[in-house]
């Protein structure tokens, strides 16, 4: 009994220690000297308090393998390496982290205006290009009074609610001290923080006159972007290290030009959410059950006729603040495929008999053309992880004993066969019983 008790005692720690991540919690950090981890000991110590078990290491070690026996060993791949480059004897290479994105595993990337090729090249295959080596965004508007005009403050923020709360959005500003990158428009890639309309990207050296050729300016310069994969797996890529910084994650912020003073920046509450994000924390959907049946009946029968009425459900759940919650959206939509869509309808909402999902329902009537469809519903939105529900439903044509014994588009044709018969048999009774007179015969003595 006093083992059952201590057991029970311990049942607590042990749910409190375990990392929300739906992916799991096992974290390599990746860094180009193992001792600067303390420059970061804020968002550290943040994975940590989220019950995430850190592994630090160097990018250049030989012995560095990310999938073994063709299963990752890390979950989660925190890249704090900006000047790492790719060598014979270091397994790092943009490959290696495109691999690791397609077994499920979560990346966060953080460079700096010395730009490594590796992060460059994985970059370059997710739709980022970033800019050219030794570039820095400059912006001498929006930047923090006590530092250069490369430490730029912005709060241009996604709008996408699934990454980033209102104490974020509305909160301070964020510190930023890198390289720019371009986004391609993707559905897969979305820019998260982007530069003020007063911002452009050049080189920082010294006496170096700013010419005509400047390749990012203004709000296009997407400072952290993020790319979600096909299996759902993040990947965040931030411009600037020093984002994820102690220092900047605890200076003030006092704007040139402005009034206003922020005692504190929004690194900190920015970097948390961003990392809840990218780590599969929030923002990730899926599909409790999925059913579709005919119109007055309950199972499905394994195929369906043409023009048939049938109801087809889906219930959804969102995961966030480390539990499962209806997700509630006016754009689910249904569709039905034979190479191309044959009906598209959204379905409407309704209440589920579970207290953690949202029922959608939609009655469809199925086209009149006979084959093999595929009955779906393909839900891709920014910030959120896609649904994919698919079935491949074969629908048939009427037998010959299905159809109405009269038609009424038919009757034309009925009128006229009528008709036919009426006159064949008129026609058969005249030629019968007509008598026709015929040549009188000629009298013979």
């Amino acid at each position: 009994m006093r083992l059952l008790y201590s057991l029970l005692a311990l049942l607590p720690c042990s749910l409190l220690a375990s990392a929300k991540s739906l992916t799991g919690d096992k974290v390599l950090v990746l860094l180009d000297e193992i001792a600067a981890k303390d420059q970061y000991s804020i968002f550290f110590n943040s994975l940590t308090e989220r019950g995430y078990q850190l592994t630090f290491n160097d990018a250049t070690d030989p012995s560095l393998n990310l999938i073994q026996y063709d299963e990752r060993n890390f979950d989660h791949l925190v890249l704090f390496s900006p000047s790492t480059k790719s060598t014979p004897h270091c397994s790092l290479t943009a490959t290696t982290l495109v691999d690791f994105t397609n077994k499920g595993g979560n990346i966060l990337v953080a460079s700096s205006s010395a730009m490594s090729p590796v992060i460059q090249q994985f970059a370059a295959q997710l739709g980022i290009d970033f800019d050219n080596q030794g570039t820095s965004v400059i912006d001498h508007f929006q930047y923090n009074e006590t530092s250069e005009h490369t430490v730029i403050a912005s709060d241009r923020f996604t709008p996408v609610t699934a990454i980033f709360s209102p104490t974020v959005r509305e909160g301070a500003p964020v510190l930023f001290n890198g390289i720019g990158h371009l986004v391609s428009p993707l559905v897969y890639t979305t820019a998260i923080l982007k530069a003020n309309p007063t911002a452009y990207s050049y080189e920082t050296k010294e006496n170096m006159v700013v010419d005509d050729d400047i390749t990012l300016i203004g709000s296009e310069i997407a400072l952290v972007s993020s790319h979600q994969a096909l299996n759902n797996a993040r990947v965040t890529f931030s411009g600037s290290l020093d984002l994820f910084s102690d220092r900047f994650a605890t200076s003030s912020v006092k704007i040139h030009g402005s009034e206003k003073r922020y005692v504190k920046s929004g690194n900190e509450a920015f970097f948390n959410e961003l990392s809840q994000w990218t780590f599969q924390e929030k923002g990730v959907l899926k599909a409790v059950s999925v059913k579709h049946h005919k119109v007055e009946e309950e199972e499905f029968p394994g195929w369906y006729r043409i023009n048939d009425n049938i109801v087809y459900e889906i219930e959804l759940s969102e995961y966030f603040d480390n539990s499962w919650h209806p997700y509630s959206a006016p754009d689910v939509q249904f569709e039905a495929i034979m190479l191309d869509p044959y009906v598209r309808v959204t379905l409407n909402r309704t209440q589920s008999e579970s207290p953690s999902s949202t029922k959608y329902v939609g009655h469809i009537a199925l086209p009149d053309v006979y084959g093999v469809y595929t009955l779906r519903v393909n839900y891709k939105r920014a910030g959120l992880s896609y649904v994919l529900e698919k079935d491949v439903v074969p629908i048939r044509p009427y037998r010959h004993n299905e159809y109405p014994r009269f038609l009424t588009v038919a009757f034309p044709y009925y009128v006229s066969a009528g008709s036919m018969l009426v006159g064949f048999v008129v026609f058969s009774i005249v030629w019968l019983y007509n008598r026709d007179a015929g040549v009188p015969k000629k009298k013979t003595n």
